[in-house]
């Protein structure tokens, strides 16, 4: 299974099944954007093959209930939109 930002990248074509997270245009190097959303793709994806065991229930809901929690504890910093040149487009995310 492959998990790719980029449909028609070489991950997505080697793989016979995938998640094409469609994070957007990564702007830095470091891809934290698609790295993150990655993470979250692989997490949810676990929770969903551990659905079935009753013996991780407890833990499965702890994860769930962090991950329902996890925008509100997302903090925008104003230094981002020196950052991005995209900053002040209607489709990005640090727009005030």
């Amino acid at each position: 299974m492959g998990i790719t930002n980029t449909v028609g990248s070489t991950i997505s074509r080697e793989t016979h099944c995938g998640v094409h997270i469609n994070a957007g245009p990564e702007i830095g190097v470091a891809s934290t954007k698609a790295y993150t959303s990655q993470i979250l793709s692989l997490t949810m994806f676990a929770l969903v093959l551990s659905a079935d065991r009753l013996s991780l229930q407890p833990r499965r809901s702890e994860i769930i209930n962090a991950l329902k929690r996890l925008p509100e504890q997302v903090r925008f910093d104003k230094w981002e939109h020196n950052v991005s040149p995209n900053a002040d487009s209607p489709q990005s995310i640090c727009h005030s």
